[in-house]
């Protein structure tokens, strides 16, 4: 019965995926995104039969290559195929969420619903129908978690052992898992009883993940000569140079996840965080409003700053590069200032139950650390709130930042909340959060439907410029993909044209006309959001 139960579940989430993708269809043999530099990988390393880096990338990218490669050689090389790809990992990725859930509350209902929430994420979702890293990066991420949770409750080393893998190939892909085997590490540390036998699952997955990752870099290092590019031109001592700098990117970013996180995670804040508050002691509950006021600044400061960019915009989701919406601000749609207002009001009742949530977990942890209290749900509470801690001051140095940074605080947040929820919130009604969930759901499906449904517009008129009318590619601005995918990051642009590897740009691909260009052919594809027809232009300068 119990399998069945979790087999119900399990199921019901993949008929729900399902569904999604029939509506949006991620069909379709173009890169979306900085896809085209990973698929530029995958290519490249199919034809010299060792792994290649031809272009300049942030992230080390082997897993994801060799996960493309498997997935190119069954079934052969396009990016329907990497996107293919990407979505059975995302799909492994829910599935590993669901268990994981299920490791803290032993609820079947809870579980599924985190995992619902993680399906109907609007960055989750989007990006698992591209071939970016961030998806693969957070699945594996996902898996390494669920096994090092294992290993806290039952005294077995094969899960201290796959806990590792999966860590390891989750940093191979995106360097930021590098916190996890040190999170096991301190939940081990400071919430076990110490003996000789715990030392080894102290020190081993630490070690063994950053001696990998520096063998990957030395190699790297040698074998790519984009190597300075891949690894960045600035490293964590240089960050740690701009005290005052790094100041600021705390502030703003620590709002900015706060923000996102907690509006995607409202349907579940909303019924759960108060009811929790009010079961704190005195002493507790001053402790986390204290937490909460600390916060209020940078969530305030969020009010004019979102959204932050990349993936969410007054277009729904997807970056749309092309140069008259990206770079000359003309054919935007912009969306009204009272609905942003009240998305913003949402956001930030979101990220100050989030704060209230994460610290009644901290006090509750501290307590029991205090206590001497060994249990095993402390020890996942020590593992997520250093994951947490440890992702976030990552994604804290670095001078640039982008809203799907989010998403594995999302994933960890929403584990701290759930390992918050008191077991008699368990049986009762999840009728309105999944309803206030199907909304979210709702807005993932159609902004990613209209974001392939318009680069796929976008490739039938560039195929109607070079096969039609004999156009060259160096004569052709067709947005940041194309002119990437076409000639990669080693060609220069023309001062004066889009920073995307354009030579001349007497042909344009636009969203509307632009000034000085004439029309030449329309492509229609039709919007979900809002309902409407609508088009991509090929321009040509007059």
């Amino acid at each position: 019965m119990t399998k069945r139960s979790h087999l119900f579940f399990i199921g019901l989430l993949i008929i729900i995926g399902i569904v999604m993708l029939i509506v949006v269809n991620p069909i379709g043999n173009f890169p979306l995104n900085d896809d085209w530099t990973y698929g530029a990988s995958v290519k490249a390393s199919m034809a010299a039969g060792s792994f290649k880096v031809p272009d300049a990338s942030a992230c080390a990218i082997f897993t994801q290559v060799m996960w493309g490669i498997l997935f190119s050689k069954l079934f052969g090389f396009s990016y329907t195929i990497l996107r293919l790809s990407t979505l059975m990992l995302a799909g492994i990725g829910l599935i590993a969420l669901y268990l994981l859930a299920y490791e803290i509350t032993q609820n079947k209902k809870l579980s599924f619903f985190a995992a619902l929430l993680l399906l109907v994420n609007p960055f989750y979702f989007s990006l698992s129908n591209t071939f970016m890293t961030d998806v693969p990066g957070l699945s594996l991420s996902i898996l390494s978690c669920l096994f090092f949770f294992k290993a806290l409750s039952k005294s077995n080393s094969w899960y201290v052992i796959l806990g590792t893998f999966f860590s390891v190939a989750a940093i191979l892909t995106r360097q930021a898992a590098i916190i996890i085997p040190l999170a096991y590490s301190f939940a081990v540390l400071f919430t076990q009883k110490n003996s000789y036998k715990h030392w080894a699952r102290i020190i081993i997955p630490p070690v063994f993940a950053n001696v990998v990752l520096f063998l990957f870099m030395s190699w790297m290092k040698h074998a790519n000569p984009l190597f300075e590019t891949y690894q960045g031109s600035a490293s964590m001592f240089t960050f740690l140079k701009d005290i005052p700098g790094l100041v600021f990117r705390i502030f703003i970013r620590a709002g900015n996840i706060l923000c996102y996180c907690g509006f995607f995670l409202l349907p579940i804040l909303l019924f759960v965080i108060p009811k929790v508050f009010m079961t704190l002691s005195l002493r507790h509950k001053k402790i986390v409003s204290i937490c909460a006021i600390v916060f209020i600044p940078c969530i305030i400061r969020m009010w004019s700053a979102l959204p932050t960019g990349n993936l969410l915009n007054s277009d729904g989701l997807g970056p749309r590069l092309l140069r008259d919406t990206y770079l000359l601000f003309v054919n935007v749609h912009p969306v009204s200032d009272a609905i942003i207002h009240l998305l913003v009001c949402l956001a930030m009742i979101g990220a100050l139950l989030t704060v209230v949530g994460c610290s009644i977990v901290l006090v509750n942890t501290a307590s029991a650390i205090k206590r001497r209290a060994h249990t095993t749900d402390n020890s996942r509470r020590v593992f997520l709130l250093v994951f947490l801690l440890g992702y976030c001051m990552l994604v804290f140095m670095p001078f640039s930042f982008f809203d799907r940074y989010t998403l594995p605080a999302f994933f960890i947040i929403l584990l701290v909340v759930i390992s918050a929820v008191p077991a008699s919130s368990y049986d009762k009604t999840w009728y309105t959060p999944i309803l206030f969930t199907s909304f979210i759901g709702l807005f993932s499906i159609f902004s990613t439907h209209d974001y392939l449904a318009w680069n796929r517009a976008r490739w039938q008129a560039l195929d109607y410029l070079t096969k039609d009318m004999h156009v060259s590619p160096l004569r052709i601005d067709g947005g940041y993909e194309y002119n990437g995918v076409t000639f990669g990051s080693g060609h220069l642009s023309t001062e004066g044209k889009s920073w995307w590897y354009v030579s001349d740009d007497e042909f344009m691909i636009s969203f509307g006309p632009v000034d000085g260009c004439k029309i030449i052919k329309q492509f229609d594809y039709c919007n979900y959001l809002p309902l409407k027809e609508d088009c991509i232009y090929i321009v040509q300068r007059k």
